[in-house]
């Protein structure tokens, strides 16, 4: 079974980091931790190639945890 997307979380450094396998121009896809739950969106603009990518938080909060991409590794601002 192929993976559609990494999704690593590290509770002791209190990073969560995604890195699509799939659908890399416009990926949308579930995640949960010990913390929280929600879902992470990720497009990129086909004429910059700039990611643009979002999490969405509907339980629980993302306090203290720095969420990361592979295509950019500063920190994305949680929606609640």
């Amino acid at each position: 079974m192929a993976h559609m997307t990494i999704m690593r979380w590290v509770q002791v450094k209190g990073t969560m980091s995604f890195e699509p396998m799939i659908n890399q121009q416009h990926f949308h896809t579930f995640w949960i931790n010990g913390k929280a739950w929600g879902t992470y969106e990720q497009r990129v603009d086909p004429k910059t190639g700039g990611v643009t990518s979002d999490i969405n938080v509907l339980y629980g909060n993302l306090e203290g945890v720095s969420v990361q991409t592979k295509q950019k590794e500063e920190a994305l601002s949680a929606k609640n």
